[in-house]
């Protein structure tokens, strides 16, 4: 669910692994732009994704936002 994703990056910036839950609603952490491997992005098969375009853009907002990179 990506409801939990700030809480799931919180525990991960403390050290805290929460663990696997019993049940079948668990996705774990989601990548963000900034986290796709440069394998991945390079990849011809992946080609059809705009990585690099999206991490711009992303990049741009936040930093005009106040955010990483400012």
């Amino acid at each position: 669910m990506e409801c939990i994703q700030p809480m799931l990056r919180f525990l991960e910036a403390a050290g805290i692994d929460p663990g696997k839950p019993q049940g079948t609603q668990w996705y774990g952490r989601t990548p963000t732009v900034w986290e796709i491997p440069k394998a991945v992005m390079e990849n011809p098969a992946y080609r059809k994704f705009h990585f690099k375009d999206d991490r711009e853009l992303l990049d741009k907002i936040v930093s005009r936002k106040g955010g990483r990179n400012s």
